[in-house]
């Protein structure tokens, strides 16, 4: 009888204990099995540069990504997020690509999908961007400055967002920064090196480039483009 409780309470301790290992080993598997998640990249063929695109159909819509891979000194990379905007998220569309081009010395990027063809296209000046972030959460505000020098000219920007009932608004604004140096963004550096000082109730954002000495305002009355702010609720 005692040996049969034993029995008993091993097979218990077996359950409890390696139960979740075995099924998070089975969804992982699972995973590994059905996931939709795909990636391919495309290498420049006369800049060091290559575009990586990236998609997630798992579950819901498909998410698609885009990134930028520039060399940054010996053995390392800078990456920079490129925006794919009005393309099908109802299907894969990278894992069909079947024909690429590069043009105006490789800083455009076009491609063919088949079954059912989908073109699509991105401009790395206008697209690409590093990011150099300023969170001021007891103000909710939060400014995204971005910034993309790898085509020999800079293009410059930022996303002004604020949080109020419940949704984040996020406007779309122009910078003053000038010059072919990186002013706002520092590679692999999140905050970048830039020291912001936001008024909230002014609506005004002062900067100052603690890599170029330069520095600038941003007017959100006078410099944010209202026509273009979008509207999403606080992620939870």
């Amino acid at each position: 009888m005692i040996e049969k409780l034993l029995r008993v309470a091993a097979i218990g301790m077996f359950v409890v204990t390696a139960g979740p290992i075995l099924l998070v080993g089975g969804l992982f598997a699972w995973k590994l099995i059905s996931s939709d998640d795909y990636e391919r990249t495309f290498n420049a063929p006369h800049q060091d540069w290559s575009i990586r695109l990236e998609e997630d159909c798992l579950i819901g819509p498909c998410h698609k990504y885009g990134h930028l891979i520039v060399p940054n000194g010996f053995l390392s990379t800078q990456t920079l997020q490129c925006e794919l905007p009005q393309l099908d998220t109802s299907r894969i569309i990278f894992r069909e690509i079947q024909d690429v081009h590069w043009s105006e010395d490789d800083t455009k990027f076009s491609w063919t999908s088949a079954d059912p063809a989908n073109d699509g296209s991105l401009d790395i000046a206008k697209q690409c961007y590093d990011t150099a972030v300023h969170d001021d959460r007891s103000k909710q505000i939060s400014i995204r400055f971005r910034e993309n020098c790898v085509t020999g000219t800079c293009v410059r920007s930022a996303r002004w967002a604020s949080w109020r009932g419940g949704f984040v608004y996020t406007t779309p604004c122009s910078v003053t920064a000038t010059g072919t140096s990186l002013v706002f963004t520092l590679p692999g550096d999140v905050t970048g090196q830039i020291d912001v000082e936001v008024d909230a109730g002014a609506q005004t954002a002062d900067w100052r480039s603690t890599g170029t000495g330069q520095s600038g305002q941003i007017v959100f009355a006078k410099d944010c483009d209202l026509s273009l702010q979008t509207k999403k609720p606080v992620p939870p």
